[in-house]
């Protein structure tokens, strides 16, 4: 399961999950694409989050990224991730696979071009899906490269981001940000692709 930006609303989004698990018994994990809570550096906020949040997740794994309002110490200090990502960034980037499926998680508020660690954040991605030997990859990070509206990161994420995301073979991109539900048709080069020929 997928899950976008949460923010406000705690309790409504906790009776939300509740019904998510009711109608799909089996689900093995949930990820959530950033800004669990709306000031990240609000103890009360986030504890209204996991007030909301225990009853699932006690029972199958979170794996979120971080986004724009909560990427802070208490994000950090309350989630145990993976620590397979590139040094300095342990738990920021990391990889798992579930069945036949590849899944990177990233944090897009480290993923500026001009960022001195930007070369070291795309080699652990590249070697990373090199290595995967699994039938799908999956990507999930907080900002889209393609939003609804203008977004002020995407350009970067388009123009130095999305070529490798193609030359890695990634299947599906789940991100977070713009508050909307959408999809695009299958892209490579920024053109729609046929399926299964695009991301």
């Amino acid at each position: 399961s997928h899950l976008g930006d949460v923010q406000k609303g705690y309790e409504d989004w906790g009776g939300m999950l509740k019904s998510i698990v009711t109608e799909n018994p089996d689900l093995r994990f949930a990820l959530l694409g950033g800004d669990l809570v709306n000031d990240g550096n609000s103890s009360d906020e986030w504890e209204q989050f996991f007030v909301a949040a225990s009853p699932i997740f006690k029972q199958i794994p979170l794996l979120p990224a971080p986004g724009n309002h909560d990427d802070t110490p208490l994000f950090w200090n309350f989630f145990a991730l993976p620590e397979n990502g590139p040094e300095g960034f342990k738990e920021e980037f990391y990889s798992f696979d579930y069945g036949n499926c590849h899944i990177a998680v990233l944090n897009s508020n480290k993923m500026g071009a001009s960022k001195p660690y930007y070369n070291t954040l795309k080699n652990w991605l590249q070697e990373d899906f090199d290595n995967s030997n699994q039938r799908w990859k999956f990507l999930m990070f907080h900002y889209p490269p393609y939003p609804v509206v203008y977004d002020g990161h995407s350009y970067n994420l388009e123009a130095n981001w999305v070529p490798l995301f193609e030359q890695c073979g990634v299947d599906i991109v789940f991100v977070g940000h713009q508050h909307v539900y959408m999809r695009t048709k299958p892209l490579r080069d920024s053109q729609i692709q046929a399926d299964g020929k695009g991301i």
